[in-house]
């Protein structure tokens, strides 16, 4: 099974690909992850490339919207943005699903090209009086 890859080398722009296979406890150790984010003090965005991996299940997308609202409550200004590179109507809508569970919510957008999804995020870290 090939790992979730996680790539931080442009911070404060994190990649993190998901990958064909995701169980829930690669799914935790990503959230995980994306929680340790939060911890480096400075804020940042994340892009999240799904294209490969499948449809969460309702499980998942519960556990996802639950360590989401967490993690805006704790850190309501920190995640600039997210960006997730979607492939399909399918994984739109389990995004959609996820969105309507979230209480809180950083700002967040759905993109079919990963170039347009890091020129939004790089926007949203550069937006005035934001920081």
């Amino acid at each position: 099974m090939a790992a979730t890859l996680y790539d931080d080398s442009q911070w404060p722009l994190v990649r993190i690909r998901l990958p064909a296979a995701l169980d829930t406890a690669e799914l935790v150790v990503s959230l995980d992850y994306i929680d340790a984010l939060f911890l480096r003090g400075e804020r940042f965005a994340v892009l999240i490339d799904v294209r490969d991996a499948p449809p969460l299940t309702a499980p998942q997308r519960k556990l996802v919207a639950e360590r989401s609202d967490a993690m805006y409550a704790r850190y309501p200004t920190r995640l600039a943005g997210m960006a997730l590179i979607l492939s399909s109507a399918i994984q739109r809508g389990v995004v959609t699903a996820i969105q309507w569970l979230v209480k809180g919510g950083f700002p967040t957008r759905v993109f079919a090209r990963l170039v347009d999804a890091e020129i939004w995020l790089r926007a949203q870290l550069d937006v005035p009086g934001s920081r």
